[in-house]
């Protein structure tokens, strides 16, 4: 395999009301780096945000930022995460 070598990120987790457009409501969590806010999340050069449902953690949706109209913070959870 080639790339990088893969690296562990320590992530924190924040709670988010995402609404979209065409109209739809999704509350779930992300996960960002530990000194990001969410402003500077939104304003990665990436296009799309993964949101894990808040109900059912087991159900992802993967959200192009061009249909995101509005996103808010619900609450900051403590719990530290560690992705590549």
């Amino acid at each position: 395999m080639t790339g990088q070598p893969h690296r562990l990120v320590p992530k924190h987790q924040i709670l988010v009301e995402v609404t979209l457009d065409p109209p739809r409501l999704l509350k779930g969590t992300l996960y960002l780096a530990m000194d990001e806010r969410l402003l500077d999340f939104m304003n990665r050069p990436e296009r799309f945000i993964v949101v894990v449902d808040k109900k059912k953690p087991t159900l992802t949706t993967i959200v192009n930022k061009a249909h995101v109209v509005m996103i808010r913070e619900l609450e900051r959870l403590e719990v530290e995460t560690s992705f590549g």
